[in-house]
């Protein structure tokens, strides 16, 4: 036997041993998949003929209880995740005090396996693999995990490219521990830095670990090597890759995903574009063993994409003897990717006449799924800037073009719109709530039966979130307004949103937590004060915090987690003027008698900017909403407007000119924007929208005439500033 065909022989799958299990949960086990460092993995058959790859956590790292529930929650977690580059988890159970992991069976060798037989990948290949993983990381990340555990060995490559299986999931933010029997759940050498220190982790530590994939992949040999695994940690954050034999044109890109300060790593979409595969060229030795369907796996070299294809032939039926009885003719269970999903569901009564009365079951559970799972943002179109006038100098700017309206969209009382990408959203002059394209205004969808009242959120930029009139929580997608998943939770207003939850007011005042991954109400608290009131409370949630602004001008903090107090200001404001919070980098924004940074978590004062020598001033001049742009934090106090440094707050610009007292500050494009809305002295308007240039000496450059009375607001993104004024909705270009 030759050395590959021995290497061969060993991918394919083991019959059970006697120490093995013949039966897990809903799965009949017929052999084993391989051992991974927290466990074996089976391939099983449900009842209804569908396949699995099962893991069972070993026994020795079951008795370690935080790290059993860290297998668990997170592979629960990943249950919404319908990305087609995942292996999707299907469920979770327990054998004794062991638990598994069941997921989608994917047929085909690892990354691990096929360079260990065939050497590494060649660069075109490896750049299809770096953009398919980045694009599948990046879903991951769309629906507010993390994968954390990204390896050679978990990473299966088919006929239609590479497929990610196994989930180390966690949520942004979180750390990762040593368990009980000193075993970091990261494997060493992809793990990254912060990882491995116990700090806290975000998406580019998914990045770090495609780096050392991308390298395993093109050189053969691990960037961080070792033969054992605390010399391969030690490497990994003091000392510096390896990577002579990756190809020169793949080494920049690799360098700088493996970089040790996450900050300087790439985003994912920086790594999809930098990995744009070149044209695959032939290869200068035939394939010893032509395949009819090599043609399937054209990403991958010959002899490699030959043997992909038979092992999804044949790894399917292996150690099943009653493959040939089974009715879907020993073919996987199906990819539920949304599209097939969909496709499925239309077909129902074809599903159900090969799956029988289980067929059923399998539709409702990825019909609940689907709901969950959280669709990708759209991509917010940007606008071309207009250039600035010549003639610009002066008291008074020009008048401005508005790219479209004033259009009559908007209900006679509004509350602030929403802006989410590619979409406005607000409340529908016919009632229930509308969303309307920022390209023209025109119409994308409605929800008629949405309490405009209420408020709205975006979720993740993905889905808005609002009440109905009988309190129940909906979601629609926010591109399309697709219906999504749904809570009876009696809202009366809609606070905050966080990646794990919704965060409302109930009809009885008290505040409400409801789960994003499966629509639960998490806890309901009292709190002192009240919440249900003509003007609503604002709220904002990050970091393990909820804060909520009264309207009697109050502000409070709670723990996300659990409703419990964690620290309180009272008298931030006097009641007729609201407190709007801005929350940056674990620090939140306070406008009112002062401008006050205050760290989110316990409330401790970082800087306080008064507006004047007392506090028996406070009242003459209020500080308006607060907007973060860069380092700074924009707002209006009085006829003033100023910039002030997130860090210390002190002043870097000011402007008398721009705005009246709780006028927002825009940033956007190269100017400054605001309204005043006073009395014009008789003239055809009831105020303006100016914009000017802080790096022309706050030269007026625009203008646009405000007519209506009733609700004033601004909102930017995209190279466009949106102004509503009254029932109408104008978007003007920026210069």
């Amino acid at each position: 036997m030759t050395d590959r065909k021995r290497e061969e022989s060993s991918l394919t799958m083991n019959p059970l041993g006697t120490a093995d299990p013949v039966q897990l949960g809903p799965y009949r086990l017929h052999s084993l998949l391989g051992t991974g460092t927290t466990g074996p993995v089976y391939f099983g058959r449900d009842d209804s003929g569908g396949t699995a790859a099962v893991k069972l956590i070993r026994a020795e790292l079951a008795e370690d209880r935080a790290f059993a529930e860290h297998v668990v929650s997170g592979a629960l977690a990943a249950r919404p995740v319908l990305a087609t580059g995942v292996a999707r988890v299907l469920e979770t159970g327990t054998e004794g005090e062991q638990p598994w992991v069941a997921a989608e069976f994917v047929a085909g060798p690892t990354l691990e396996q096929a360079v260990r037989s065939y050497g590494p990948l060649p660069e075109p290949a490896v750049r299809t693999l770096a953009g398919a993983l980045a694009r599948t990381l990046d879903d991951i990340h769309a629906a507010g995990l993390l994968h954390h555990d990204l390896k050679p060995a978990g990473v299966v490559l088919t006929s239609e490219g590479p497929r990610i299986v196994g989930f180390g999931t966690a949520r942004p933010g979180r750390r990762l521990a040593l368990t009980a029997t000193d075993s970091l759940p990261v494997a060493a050498g992809y793990g990254a830095p912060e990882q491995i220190l116990g700090q806290l982790t975000g998406p580019a530590a998914d990045v770090f670990a495609l780096g050392a994939v991308l390298a395993y992949a093109a050189s053969g040999s691990p960037a961080f090597p070792g033969d054992h695994a605390p010399a391969v940690l030690h490497e990994t954050v003091n000392g510096e890759p390896r990577l002579d034999d990756v190809p020169a044109e793949l080494r920049i890109l690799v360098t700088r995903c493996l970089a040790k300060d996450p900050h300087a790593r790439p985003s994912l979409a920086d790594v999809e574009a930098a990995a744009v595969p070149m044209p695959l060229e032939a290869s200068p030795a035939p394939s010893p063993e032509p395949s009819p369907t090599t043609t399937e796996t054209s990403w991958l070299p010959a002899p490699l994409a030959a043997y992909v294809t038979r092992r999804e032939h044949t790894d399917h039926t292996a150690g099943d003897p009653s493959v040939g009885a089974v009715p879907n003719s020993g073919t996987e269970r199906p990819t539920w990717s949304r599209r097939k999903l969909l496709a499925t569901l239309a077909a129902g009564a074809g599903v159900t006449a090969v799956a029988g009365t289980g067929g059923w079951w399998l539709l409702d559970r990825h019909r609940e799924q689907a709901a969950f799972a959280l669709p990708p943002a759209a991509k917010t179109p940007t606008a071309r800037r207009r250039p600035k006038p010549e003639d610009s100098n002066g008291l008074e700017g020009q008048k401005i073009t508005p790219l479209w309206g004033p259009s009559r969209l908007i209900s006679a009382d509004p509350i602030a719109p929403l802006l989410v990408r590619d979409v406005i959203v607000l409340g529908a002059k016919d009632g229930g709530i509308a969303a309307h394209s920022v390209v023209d205004g025109k119409r994308r969808w409605t929800a008629p039966g949405a309490d405009r009242g209420a408020n709205y959120l975006s979720l993740s930029d993905s889905l808005v979130a609002a009440a109905d009139d009988n309190g129940t929580l909906r979601t629609y997608v926010a591109a399309t307004g697709e219906p999504r998943w749904t809570a009876k939770a009696d809202v009366a207003t809609l606070l905050a949103a966080d990646e794990d939850a919704v965060y409302v007011v109930t009809d009885q005042g008290r505040l409400r937590s409801i789960g994003r991954s499966d629509a639960r109400i998490r806890w309901t608290v009292r709190v002192s004060g009240e919440l249900r009131t003509e003007r609503p409370p604002l709220g904002v949630a990050a970091n393990g915090r909820l804060l909520v602004a009264t309207a009697s001008g109050d502000v409070f903090a709670v723990h996300t987690a659990d409703g419990r107090k964690a620290w309180r200001l009272d008298g931030q404001s006097i009641a007729e003027e609201t407190i709007r919070p801005a929350v940056a980098d674990g620090t939140v924004y306070l406008n009112g008698h002062s401008l006050t940074a205050r760290r989110l978590e316990d409330g401790k004062e970082l800087w306080n900017a008064q507006v004047g020598p007392s506090t028996r001033t406070k009242d003459l001049r209020i500080w308006g909403k607060p907007t973060i742009h860069k380092n700074a934090v924009y707002a209006t106090h009085g006829v003033d407007a100023s910039a002030l440094d997130l860090r210390d707050g002190t002043q870097v610009w000011n402007d008398r000119r721009p705005g009246s007292a709780g006028s927002p500050l825009i940033a956007q494009g190269r100017g400054i924007w605001s309204y005043s809305a006073d009395d014009f002295s008789g003239e055809d308007r009831l105020g303006l929208v100016q914009a000017v240039d802080p790096s022309a000496f706050n030269t007026p450059v625009w203008e646009f005439d405000l007519k209506h009375k009733g609700k004033h607001w601004l909102m930017a993104g995209g190279n466009r500033v949106f102004v509503v004024d009254g029932p109408m909705l104008t978007a003007l270009p920026v210069f």
